[in-house]
């Protein structure tokens, strides 16, 4: 537990040079930093700002979500624009009223707590804990206020079955995994584009999920016809003879597409969209779990 100021400067300038001395690039410091103090002191707490508007850390308060202010503020003093780096592991569409929000999902080290409160969209917790809808992008408090139970309920879901998604392919990491982080977040920016890239956005998914398939079958010994290789049935088969527990070809029928698709032909809703990423979450997964 860090005491006061002169207590956090010490762990800082420590910190500060054993990042010097083992040369990690100033780019990743501010990330190095969260680790490095999270293991001194034993303690969990959220990595980054989370995009909350008050930026600046309360007084005498050196844990949660301000000791994370703290760290960041510390850092980018002293390095200023060398910095430059995105805190999430990534993002995915959701649906809320009939328009697209953009779902953050941050880096977080250890356990934290997740509620939903609109009264606190965009504002620290006193308890160091996540709030939901401070992850939903320009979402207001008044909407999120109007929310049903099933609907928060539904993004929460979202928001757990993400996280899940995301620290997994992090956790085992291989180059086909990094580009299929990468396909999933370009499918949200095709998603948010105005107007909406709907077709790029789906076979963004579709690449994603058949880049986990294949990571799956090459970990495990298999191979692939590569002129199969956007063939989620054909790939899920192959992994199938790998050990994989079999996977619903129904859902795999909501994510697979044509190249065409590309090209809007044929143009689909946004809803189709949806259900193929919300559907890739659930189906990378559960590959994720057994690789």
């Amino acid at each position: 537990m860090i005491k006061d100021e002169r207590h956090f400067q010490e762990i800082m300038l420590g910190v500060d040079e054993e990042m010097i001395r083992e040369q990690i690039p100033v780019f990743r410091r501010t990330l190095v930093a969260f680790r490095k103090v999270s293991e001194k002191l034993n303690i969990d707490f959220p990595l980054g700002g989370f995009g909350f508007t008050n930026t600046s850390p309360r007084v005498g308060i050196y844990s949660g979500h301000d000791l994370s202010l703290r760290i960041q503020k510390w850092v980018s003093e002293k390095y200023g624009d060398k910095l430059k780096f995105d805190f999430d592991l990534g993002a995915i569409a959701v649906e809320i009223t009939g328009a697209v929000y953009k779902l953050r999902l941050p880096m977080v080290y250890g356990k934290i707590g997740v509620f939903l409160d609109h009264k606190s969209v965009g504002k620290t917790s006193a308890s160091g804990g996540l709030n939901l809808f401070s992850m939903i992008v320009d979402l207001t408090p008044g909407l999120a206020a109007q929310l049903p139970n099933a609907e928060c309920e539904k993004l929460l879901s979202l928001f757990l079955l993400g996280m899940n998604v995301f620290n997994s392919m992090r956790a085992n990491e291989s180059e086909f995994l990094s580009i299929a982080q990468s396909d999933f977040r370009t499918a949200t920016s095709h998603l948010l584009h105005q107007p909406p890239e709907l077709g790029l956005a789906k076979w963004a998914i579709l690449q994603a999920v058949e880049k986990i398939i294949k990571d799956y079958i090459m970990r495990h010994g298999g191979n692939f016809n590569k002129q199969k290789g956007h063939n989620l049935a054909y790939l899920a088969d192959i992994a199938e003879q790998q050990g994989l527990p079999a996977l619903d070809k129904a859902d795999l029928a909501k994510i697979q597409c044509d190249a065409g698709i590309r090209y809007r032909e044929p143009q689909i809703p946004v809803s189709e969209v949806l259900l193929a990423q919300n559907t890739a979450l659930k189906i990378s997964l559960r590959v994720l779990n057994f690789t």
